[in-house]
């Protein structure tokens, strides 16, 4: 069982819950005669008793919760919001929280002993938060501040995101270039079932999404809107049709073409090597994605989707929605 809803309660006994580990969230905040119930996970006596911190309960307004309980919404008013990678979130009932934290770490990929490739990922959550770095770590957060074709190429470019700015409900993409990072939330407010953001770009071809809950194949999958996602291997991939494999995680975010015509594709990798039959025309040219940060240094994936530590030498890249080639 992973969801449990009710609406005519008016009692409940001790221990109900216990080892139902996979719930998502029990919800009895319909039950206006359930009065008076107090949660605590850790008494025995507890009809909460062994449920686990991930798992969300509403009640009405009437209960309670002991002190240090989380995931717990009593009315409209939450105790800390603490989100599971892997378990989707898509609140029952508008709520404030006054903190938040979600367990998911970034680590730069380790390639040798003290030495670090750099490593991508995508988040989208509902609060605020900022990026806190581990001892002798480097890290940094982008958001899209331009999706265009040029000649045929789709250029996306990334800008380093300020670290005070960090919105709820919006889509970014973060780099660990050495060691690790987590993430640090802010209080706040979410409304009943909001589970998605998206970046706003004027005229891109492409649109920057984020989801709080799972995006199975059969619903990402659109043949006149192609969705790519990064994925472990830290390659962006095009979703293919009918592979379950193939999904947007919670917390996580993803491009989709927004349907204007025409639609160039992104760069796409399979089996490791870079498929010109889904890049951007018969002459072969990759699209590429370049970060820039704050201070103006911009970053640059080579031409199999990779981040690399300096300029293109050689080959095709965009620069300023320019194409260059270097020989």
């Amino acid at each position: 069982m992973t969801e449990l809803t009710a609406s005519s309660l008016t009692t409940i006994s001790a221990p109900s819950f216990q080892n139902c580990d996979n719930l998502k969230f029990i919800d009895f905040s319909a039950c206006s005669y359930l009065d008076n119930i107090t949660v605590d996970r850790t008494a025995e006596s507890n009809a909460f008793y062994g449920v686990s911190d991930k798992t969300f309960i509403y009640l009405p307004s009437s209960c309670s919760a002991a002190q240090g309980q989380k995931n717990v919404v009593i009315g409209n008013v939450g105790t800390e919001l603490v989100l599971t990678d892997g378990m989707d979130f898509d609140p029952r009932v508008a709520f404030s929280f006054p903190s938040a934290t979600y367990d998911r770490s970034f680590a730069a990929k380790s390639i040798a002993t003290e030495s670090y490739e750099k490593k991508g990922y995508t988040v989208c959550l509902p609060f605020a938060w900022t990026l806190t770095l581990e001892q002798n770590s480097e890290a940094k957060v982008y958001a899209p501040t331009k999706i265009e074709d040029v000649e045929g190429v789709t250029t996306v470019t990334f800008s380093e995101v300020e670290g005070g700015q960090i919105q709820a409900y919006k889509p970014y993409y973060i780099v660990v270039s050495t060691g690790g990072a987590t993430i640090n939330g802010q209080g706040g407010s979410v409304e009943q079932h909001q589970t998605a953001g998206s970046a706003v770009i004027d005229d891109a071809s492409y649109q920057f999404k984020g989801s709080t809950v799972t995006i199975d194949n059969a619903t990402l999958y659109d043949e006149q809107k192609p969705a790519y996602i990064l994925q472990s291997d830290g390659l962006w991939h095009k979703v293919p049709q009918n592979q379950p494999l193939a999904y947007v995680g919670p917390f996580r975010a993803y491009f989709q073409a927004t349907g204007s015509s025409p639609v160039h594709s992104l760069a796409t990798m399979l089996d490791g090597s870079y498929n010109p039959n889904e890049g951007s025309g018969a002459n072969g040219i990759q699209p590429v994605i370049h970060t820039v940060d704050t201070d103006g240094t911009e970053h640059y994936f080579d031409l199999s989707g990779r981040l690399l530590n300096y300029k293109p030498q050689k080959g095709i890249y965009i620069q300023n929605g320019k194409k260059h080639i270097n020989k």
